[in-house]
């Protein structure tokens, strides 16, 4: 800015200069003082813009500031809906006991279905799990309940029940047929349950000859309790 404003009033001194040279006599002395005149408030009115071109530029320089802080924020933005996108996408592992006993149910009557074997366990902060097959819920929510065996009855009704504080929530009926053999039995039920809730599920045997559910095996899909946390809170019940 000083360099602009030096250069033009050097242009106009130079041209003033050279009007004098050339200037004679009251006309000339009347043309010299009318630039003079005119080259004053050029200089006048110069004086009067650099204020507003410094302020102009102060304001450029914090709009571009604005601008590079806008521009960071959108890029975090950014990332937090890629992380978003990443862990709705399945990044996360569900929450998930899954498991059976590690014996055939004996007995006769509903015999619960013990939880002493492991497949994997990813509810560690939601559900405690007892061997015995007695499962306490730690954190409120709906929990998917899927229960799957084989039972060796017959001559009568294979029963599943799913239990919640010791009632029945859910029971699956289904024919054994005449022959004695291996059959599948299936329950499932999404509950809503809150911390202290117990979940329990029975199968029915009705003789001593029965096993109301095979062993669980890592190797083997015959018998497999899972209970998944699918969400929450749970409802006021």
């Amino acid at each position: 800015m000083q360099r602009r404003r030096f250069l033009m009033t050097g242009f106009m001194g130079i041209s003033v200069l050279i009007l004098l040279c050339f200037s004679t006599g009251p006309a000339g002395a009347q043309s010299e003082k009318s630039l003079v005149d005119r080259v004053a408030k050029l200089e006048q009115k110069m004086s009067t813009l650099e204020p507003l071109a410094a302020s102009l530029q102060a304001s450029l320089a914090t709009l571009e500031s604005t601008v590079a802080g806008l521009a960071r924020q959108l890029t975090a933005a950014e990332n937090r809906i890629s992380v978003l996108e990443a862990n709705q996408g399945g990044a996360t592992a569900p929450i998930i006991w899954s498991g059976g006993p590690s014996q055939h149910g004996l007995g006769v009557g509903f015999v619960r279905f013990r939880t002493d074997q492991e497949d994997f366990n990813t509810a560690a902060e939601n559900l405690s799990v007892n061997e015995n097959g007695l499962i306490t819920v730690l954190k409120p929510g709906f929990y998917r309940i899927s229960f799957h065996a084989i039972s060796e009855i017959w001559n009568d009704y294979q029963i599943v029940q799913i239990r919640k504080n010791g009632q029945s929530i859910h029971q699956s009926y289904e024919w054994a047929g005449s022959q004695r053999g291996w059959t599948d039995i299936f329950a499932a039920a999404t509950f809503p349950f809150n911390a202290g809730d117990t979940i329990e599920v029975y199968v029915y045997a009705p003789n001593s000859l029965s096993y109301a559910y095979h062993f669980w095996s890592a190797l083997d899909t015959v018998s497999r309790l899972q209970i998944q946390y699918v969400g929450g809170p749970a409802l006021d019940n």
